[in-house]
């Protein structure tokens, strides 16, 4: 008896790569949806510059270490003291668009705005590198490299994700 190794090619599963590509792009519409929520209120306008500054933080996190589990660590750890920080310079350069209500309020009310900020922005941290982690994981080049439009599509999908936790955070956190 002789076994054959069957190999499927990808145009004969049309149903799984379509239902993929929806998936996908459904959650790229949910992020975009996500971005311009938080650019249309202006108490949350202080957090767009702030989003995009953690994000590139995490990424470049994120290419610390050669594999998978160390690129991972990298992000998480720069997401969560960056985060902390940022929260902090965001509260205080946020006090003129009164951001105080979306950080956490109840917490605020216990131990005070800088360390409620400091928490919310290390939540963010976290929660934004966890997500570019699972992107990394999903889309990342591990095995073999892949074009800088590869790379450059990677990094589009992970801006565009990462809005999801931080939009979520802030509709969580007080409004």
């Amino acid at each position: 008896m002789v076994l054959r190794r069957v190999k499927t090619r990808p145009n004969e599963r049309p149903t799984s790569l379509t239902l993929a590509s929806a998936i996908g792009a459904l959650i790229l519409i949910a992020a975009s949806a996500a971005w311009i929520t938080l650019n249309s209120l202006e108490q949350w306008s202080v957090m767009i510059p702030v989003a995009a500054v953690l994000i590139a933080l995490i990424v470049w996190g994120d290419q610390i270490g050669h594999t998978y589990r160390s690129q991972s660590i990298g992000a998480l750890s720069v997401g969560a003291i960056s985060g902390a920080i940022i929260g902090v310079v965001a509260y205080i350069a946020g006090r003129a668009s009164q951001m105080t209500p979306i950080i956490l309020p109840g917490l605020a009310s216990v131990i005070g705005p800088i360390p409620a900020a400091a928490l919310f922005g290390l939540l963010e941290g976290v929660a934004v590198g966890m997500t570019i982690v699972v992107l990394d994981g999903l889309l990342g080049d591990h095995t073999t490299r892949r074009p800088p439009t590869g790379a450059l599509g990677r990094a589009c999908a992970k801006f565009l994700v990462a809005a999801i936790p931080i939009y979520a955070l802030i509709r969580i956190g007080g409004i």
